[in-house]
Formats: C-alpha cells, structure tokens, sequence
C-alpha cells in the first residue's frame, strides 16, 4: 500500500464506499427488468449487463475521484491583536487541513478490501489447478457408441470446433470444463443410471454451454465476484445469470433432444449426485425446482404480480440513489471542511453622559365642566348552546372469525410444526385436506413424505392402486415410482409379458434403465425365455437387442 499516495487510497476508498449505493441501485433495476421479461435469453443479458455496469462503475468513480484536487484551506486574515486563543485555533484548523489530527479510516477499509480480494484470489487460483491437474491425470476415453452419440450431436448443434470427450470418476454429474479447448466429461454414473435419451439430452446441455461461449462469461462472473465481494448485490446478480444460463442451455437441449419429461427427471436423479466444482458448469447447476417448472412450462407469474414487482424494483434503485446523494453529499463534506473563523474580541461601548432633565411646565387648570357619564356596563357573552353529540350508528357486525392454516394442519393431525415445516408444506400447496387423506394411510407418512408426495403428484388413488399392485410399496416406493412415471398402466403390461415381477425396486429398476413390454417382446422373438430383471438389465446395458 506504500506505494500509493495518500490522494489514491482515498480516491480508492471513497470508490468503495460509493459502490454501495451504486451496485444497490443496479441490482435494483435488474430485478424490475426480470419481473417484465418472460425470455430466458433476455434476462441472461439483462444480468451480465448489469455485472457489466457493476464493474465499471467504480472505475468511472474512481477516475473521477482520482483526478479531483482537494480544496485549498484559507484561514481569513484579522487585525485582531495577537491573542493566544486566536493563534491556537488557527493552527488547529491547519492542522486539521493537513490531515495529521484525523484518523485515517479509508487506509484501514482499502487494506481489509485488499485482503480480501487476495484470499478470493488464492481460492480461485487453488480450483484452477486443481481442474488443470484432474484434466490431465483422470479422464478415461468413452466408448466407441457413446462417442459417436456426442459426435453426433455436436453436428446436429452446428459445433465444427474440436472437443475432447472423457469419463471422469472424480465427478458425479457430466460437466464442461476449458475454455479454448473444451472437454465434456461424462460420469459413469450417468452412463448407468440415466436412459439413452437422458443421456443424449444431458450431453446436449453442455455442448450448447460451448455453442454459447458460456465459460468466458464464468470466468468474468468469478472475477466480478472477487473484486466486489463485499456487496450483496454482486453475488445474487451473478446467481441469477448462472440460473438464467441453464435455462436457456435447457431450451436448447430439448431443441435438440426434446422429451421434457424425461430430461426433467434426468434433473431430479442428478441433483443427488452433486458434487461439480463451481468453476466448472454442470448440467445439474442452478435451482433444481425452479428449472424442472420451466421445463414442464408451468413457471410463470401473473402480470400484476410483475407489475408489482416491477415497481418494487424501481423503488429500490429510487432509495439506492437517494442513498448515493447523502453519500456524495458526505464525501464532499469530508473533503471540503469549512474554515474555523476565529472569535471577533468584543469592543464594549463608551459611557454616554446623560442630558440634564428638563422642567416641565406647571399644569393649567381646567374650566368647570359636565360631569362625565357613568359608564355602560359590558354586555355579557352569552354562552352558545353546547353542540349535541351525534347518534351512534349502529356498528357492523364483525365477521366469523376464519380458521387459520395452523388450525386446519392441527385438525388433519399435524401439530407441534415449526416454522420451516408450516412455511414449505404452504409453499408447495398442501391443504389441511389434503395432509387429512394422506396422514389417514398407514403407513403415516412424516413431514418430508408428505411434502415429497405433493411435489410429484402423488395421489391418494394413486397410492391405493399402487399397493393393490405392489404388496410391499412403502411410502418412499411409492415417491420414486410416481417420479420415474410408473403408472398402474405400466405395471399391467410387465405382468402380461410373463415376467415375474413383484418387488417395488423391480419396477424401479425396470423403468429406470428403460425395460418396456416391447423390449422384453423383442428379447423373447430372439430366444431368449425365462428372463430376469437382472438380465433384462444386462442385455439393455450390452445393447445386444
């Protein structure tokens, strides 16, 4: 820090400070822009200009701050004789123009901004190789059907740039990694637990992060977030961008895949698996719940709901900005201290001679005259009449008193919730009814089941069906059913086939790795009889069918 002049760190500090307000207001306006755009593609670049803005707006301060000349500090001259309280008030106030008797903060909040962007610094450098080390010495090649299958869909996403293609076993979800020489790595994970289509689609997320130059943008994100991660602003305005920027990788990957559904649930199974680098990009980045809406198109807010938020947004930046004046007005202040004028003596009057007093001249008496008339009495006020109140109206009757939503979980026979717990199972729209059904089932599902159930649909009918079918379905059988699309319909048709088939997991199983009544037909016209779920499973996995 020594080898910045006084004028810089302050100039440096002062930007700091300004920052505040500035990046307030900018995250502001971003937030009623995203109320008003429905497009994913929009609010992606709505947010890296904002992060844009928000970058450069401490250097424009800066610049300007730097290039001010602090204000001269002149001490009014007086032909006032010398006076010792006089001379010890003016070198007072040059001492104070001088800087020697005020505490320098601004060095103190440069050098904590300072330590901070070099430990963010050290971490990033740390993930950077560590990224470069695991490129080198842990990628093992796919095989040859998968290769083709990437090579496949890199042509079909107009990709004519070389990427490498891996399967890592340090990773548990696929991801990108590189910027100028791209790899997509694959987990065996994925490979295994994901269907062909899954797969494809996954892959097409990530090459449309290449197609997209989505890394540049990451890697201005990280260093937006370390020179200024002391605001709030910056990390949720570069949140969001990582958000928006799935989305729109989700578009495009059910452009060139489609099947939602599929690659929805493709999200759902590998959200548990999560344990991607933030420097990479991962397919399962971003809130799990928030693409999965999207996805289903059954994300949206009403157009008051954008209005208002709208308006909220504007607000905020309003307040940012009248934040930032107070602020201005307060480093102006700083810099510019008025000049201590030192006291005037006080000069007290000469004493006056009073004039002598002047006789008067004796009275002259009156002629006789009438005597005066008595005088009038005053007339008095009479008091007004005091205003009568006015009737009472008759007051309304005041409403029955409605049940509240504590009342109707008390009633289903859910008592003793906490906050959290009354708060998710409200979000996600589960209604005393609704919690009175499922909480009669035996097995009682807990608090967890039951909000699981409701996020995937899972209905009373459904459940009595489900059991009919399947003896030993438990309430988490039931869950992953429902999410791997297991329907009573799909049950029938397994049993049809022949195959002996009674265990829930079986038909998880089963419907996981894609065994349909028409591949075990397929295997059966190829001589294969007597098949098992593990078989079955052997022969999808050898694609040899």
């Amino acid at each position: 820090m020594s080898a910045f002049s006084p004028q810089t760190l302050h100039a440096i500090g002062w930007t700091l400070v300004h920052f505040l307000w500035q990046g307030a207001a900018l995250a502001a306006l971003f937030a009623a822009s995203l109320m008003l755009s429905r497009n994913a593609n929009v609010r992606y670049a709505l947010g890296i200009a904002t992060l844009v803005l928000m970058m450069a707006a401490p250097i424009v301060t800066f610049i300007s701050l730097n290039r001010a000349d602090l204000p001269a500090f002149d001490i009014p001259a007086t032909n006032v004789p010398n006076d010792p309280a006089v001379e010890t008030s003016t070198s007072l106030v040059q001492a104070i123009a001088a800087g020697t008797h005020r505490p320098d903060m601004m060095l103190w909040l440069v050098q904590a901004w300072f330590v901070g962007v070099v430990l963010l610094s050290m971490r990033t450098a740390g993930g950077l190789l560590w990224l470069a080390r695991a490129r080198r010495e842990n990628i093992e090649p796919l095989s040859d059907e998968i290769y083709r299958q990437c090579l496949d869909l890199q042509r079909r996403m107009g990709l004519t740039q070389h990427i490498r293609y891996g399967q890592c076993r340090w990773l548990d979800a696929p991801v990108v990694i590189g910027w100028f020489r791209p790899v997509v790595l694959v987990t065996a994970q994925a490979m295994t637990g994901l269907s062909p289509q899954q797969l494809q689609a996954i892959i097409a997320h990530e090459l449309a992060h290449i197609r997209r130059c989505d890394a540049f943008v990451n890697l201005f994100q990280i260093a937006a977030e370390m020179v200024l991660f002391y605001h709030p602003a910056v990390w949720w305005v570069s949140r969001r961008i990582r958000i928006e920027r799935e989305v729109c990788c989700d578009h495009e990957a059910l452009v060139a895949c489609g099947e939602p559904v599929s690659y929805a649930r493709a999200l759902t199974m590998m959200e548990a698996w999560r344990a991607s680098p933030s420097i990479a990009m991962a397919a399962n980045g971003g809130p799990l719940t928030e693409r999965v809406l999207r996805l289903l198109g059954l994300q949206g807010t009403s157009a008051r709901s954008r209005v208002v938020g709208a308006g909220v947004g504007i607000l905020g930046a309003v307040t940012a900005l009248l934040a930032g004046y107070v602020c201005i007005a307060a480093a102006q202040a700083a810099q510019d201290p008025e000049p201590v004028v030192p006291p005037t003596p006080v000069v007290e009057p000469m004493p006056v001679a009073e004039p002598a007093p002047v006789a008067e001249p004796a009275p002259v008496a009156a002629p006789a005259s009438r005597p005066a008339p008595a005088a009038r009495p005053a007339l008095r006020a009479t008091p007004a009449a005091a205003p009568k109140p006015p009737a009472r109206s008759a007051e309304p009757a005041k409403p029955a008193k409605q049940a509240s939503y504590i009342d109707g979980m008390t009633a289903a026979g859910l008592s003793n919730l906490d906050v959290d717990e009354l708060v998710a199972m409200k979000v996600q729209g589960i209604t005393p009814e609704y919690a009175r059904v499922m909480c009669a089932m035996q097995p009682r599902p807990d608090i967890g089941q039951l909000i699981a159930m409701k996020v995937h649909g899972v209905t009373p009918e459904y459940i009595q069906e489900t059991r009919r079918l399947v003896s030993n379905a438990g309430i988490e059988h039931i869950i992953a059913m429902k999410v791997h699309g297991i329907t009573p319909e799909y049950i029938h048709e397994l049993r049809q086939t022949g195959l002996d088939v009674r265990d829930a997991d079986d038909f998880i199983a089963a419907k996981t790795q894609g065994i349909t009544p028409e591949f075990i037909q397929r295997a059966a016209e190829h001589g294969f009889r007597d098949l098992t779920i593990d078989k079955l499973m052997m022969l999808r996995h050898a694609d040899i069918i």
